[in-house]
């Protein structure tokens, strides 16, 4: 009998919604706005996000899904987790790739994806992690791990490698699988 196998690439294309990502953007440019003190202007942030005047207007307004690349520079430019912006698009985001981890039945070593799981734990519930800001190195590359166009366990891995980095800062050459983890969970603890 053949395994079962999730795919998110085709959860993203059902999560999709117009209206989702309209919303999401209005909301995020009127804060943008505020913050700001100033008037939102599609050619100036199109110019500065490096994405087509016209393709952002059709994202911004709902017309169009941005690409994984342009979601990690409209976070970047209107100051939002990069999550955030994911999942008004559609995209995976760190805990739906936990969800697909914990599900995959590939075989792997065991190690390897508990070292995986515990590291995405971390990001989604250690408090020092949640709040790094997207100047930290450690959280750029996660950053662009999330955006990339990976397979999943792949972006999976190595976005749970970015996290280690950042709590360990050491050789990084040991192995997945016979990495500690018991230390950088501690840090979930800590309130």
């Amino acid at each position: 009998m053949p395994r079962k196998r999730i795919h998110v690439e085709t959860t993203r294309a059902q999560a999709f919604t117009a209206a989702t990502a309209k919303g999401y953007f209005d909301k995020v440019i009127r804060t943008w706005e505020y913050q700001q003190g100033r008037d939102f202007v599609n050619i100036e942030a199109a110019a500065v996000m490096d994405i087509n005047e016209t393709t952002f207007g059709e994202i911004r307004r709902g017309k169009r899904q941005a690409q994984l690349m342009q979601c990690l520079a409209i976070a970047r430019y209107l100051k939002v987790p990069v999550e955030e912006v994911l999942r008004a698009e559609g995209y995976p985001d760190v805990q739906a790739l936990q969800q697909w981890v914990e599900a995959d039945t590939t075989p792997r070593h065991p190690g390897e994806q508990k070292y995986v799981l515990d590291m995405l734990r971390v990001a989604l519930h250690a408090p020092d992690w949640v709040r790094t800001g997207s100047d930290n190195p450690f959280k750029q590359q996660a950053e662009l791990m999330l955006c990339s166009e990976l397979d999943t366990y792949t972006k999976a891995v190595y976005y749970a490698d970015a996290v280690y980095n950042w709590g360990h800062n050491r050789d990084h050459n040991i192995p997945r699988a016979q990495r500690q983890t018991d230390e950088i969970m501690a840090l979930t603890s800590r309130g």
